[in-house]
């Protein structure tokens, strides 16, 4: 089962955990972990927008500004 650390910080505190830290300690404490990977640590440059209006375009029906 794939388990999202995200997810389980709203029943957990795991902040301030390294992910192969916690990992660990889940198998120590008889939860078997098979592997755990960091994703998105090689997404750079990717800048996120918020559309605050849509206006028709003056010059075609069928677009939008």
């Amino acid at each position: 089962m794939d388990l999202s650390i995200k997810w389980l910080n709203e029943y957990v505190d795991t902040k301030g955990i390294a992910p192969r830290e916690f990992s660990e300690a889940m198998t120590m404490s008889g939860s078997k972990v098979e592997g755990y990977k960091v994703e998105a640590n090689d997404i750079t440059g990717v800048v996120v927008g918020k559309v605050l209006e849509i206006n028709p375009h003056p010059d075609a029906d069928s677009l939008v500004i």
